[in-house]
């Protein structure tokens, strides 16, 4: 078997071009089919081909095989790992990040630039997760958004690329914003997204805008917006409702004949109606945006993410109305349903503000 596949190595080549940012090493692999397996030292990668050479010394010999046609043929490239790599990750699951490090990142270090592969890449992607979950449990940040700065994150499992959206929620829960940043921007970066990682980057945005940090949340879910097809809709929509909250001028009202002409039925109705609302009351038409708040929250359900913005824009307005008592009790529905959450806390907030208010105006209705 081995002599038949290597009746196909040409000359020796003076230059190798290699995947990703940075050279990958020459590592040992089984290049794995359907009905045979071979064992081989993968070099490189020249446009769409993947370079091999046999094992053992390197004489100068070297495979040309479509990545095309791996893909095709339903070939994988496993890597040969030592022994002290399943002692790593006996390691990493016991608690004992900073044992097992040392041995994935040698391992791994080499394979971040055999990522692109995509469904060729047989078992490389697991040890660079490894290496990355190892990283983020010592606290060794810098390094992990470096790791992740290298890592093609439209190509690799959208498990991969869970553990980086994580990773930036976490820097931003710790104040890193430089490292965040980074992450954020090599995401706004990338192209051509499928649909599960989208899911992962709506995530990132809800979490952004949840703790209002409006620009950054916009501009994720812009980049859903053109990338997502069936996502656009509700990206476009939580948007502009981050632009309406970070933004000191009026709204323009030409975006409300612009929202599609959802009924009560539609999954995004509730959503519609708060980029409404909230655009209404912007543009001081507070009994409009009561109405448009209050369809919305009746067909929303308790766990979709514009019920929380809903139900204190309810409460926004009856304050807004002089409605205290109305808006007194949107306030402790809010805070008994999201108790340990930003909308809590703003309700919180505004339940002390009413009271405060109360106390200097014992005439007032709460």
């Amino acid at each position: 078997m081995r002599s038949r596949l290597f009746c196909l190595f040409v000359s020796l080549v003076t230059a190798v071009s290699h995947l990703g940012g940075r050279e990958p090493g020459q590592i040992r692999v089984e290049l794995q089919y359907p009905t045979k397996v071979t064992e081989m030292v993968l070099v490189g990668s020249e446009g769409d081909d993947l370079v091999f050479r046999p094992p053992g010394q390197d004489v100068g010999g070297r495979a040309y095989l479509s990545i095309t046609d791996l893909k095709r043929q339903r070939a994988v490239v496993n890597a040969l790992y030592p022994s002290s790599y399943g002692e790593a990750l006996r390691d990493l699951g016991g608690g004992r990040p900073e044992v097992a490090l040392p041995t994935l990142e040698s391992i791994a270090d080499p394979l971040v630039g055999y990522l692109t592969l995509g469904s060729v890449a047989g078992n490389i992607v697991p040890a660079v997760d490894a290496w990355m979950e190892a990283l983020i449990d010592t606290g060794r940040f810098e390094e992990a958004v470096a790791l992740a700065n290298r890592i093609p994150l439209a190509t690799v499992p959208v498990s991969l690329f869970t553990r980086i959206i994580n990773l930036e929620i976490r820097l931003e829960e710790e104040d890193l914003d430089g490292l965040a940043g980074q992450l954020r921007t090599a995401i706004l970066e990338e192209r051509g997204w499928p649909e599960s990682h989208l899911e992962e980057v709506l995530r990132l945005a809800a979490w952004q805008r949840m703790y209002r940090r409006w620009a950054e949340a916009a501009a994720l879910y812009r980049l859903v917006e053109v990338e997502g097809q069936r996502l656009s809709l509700k990206a476009s929509l939580w948007a502009e409702y981050c632009f309406l909250e970070a933004g000191e001028d009026l709204p323009n009202l030409t975006f409300l004949t612009e929202i599609p002409a959802l009924v009560s039925s539609d999954s995004f109705f509730p959503l519609a109606q708060l980029v409404r609302s909230r655009t209404q009351e912007k543009s001081g038409l507070f009994s409009e945006a009561m109405r448009s708040a209050a369809e919305g929250i009746t067909f929303a359900s308790v766990d979709e993410e514009s019920f929380p913005p809903l139900l204190l824009a309810v409460a926004r307005l009856y304050l807004e109305s002089g409605d205290w008592v109305a808006a007194d009790s949107a306030f402790r529905q809010t805070l008994f349903l999201f108790p340990d959450s930003p909308w809590g806390d703003r309700a919180s907030t505004s339940l002390e503000q009413l009271k405060a208010n109360h106390e200097e105006d014992p005439q007032s209705n709460p």
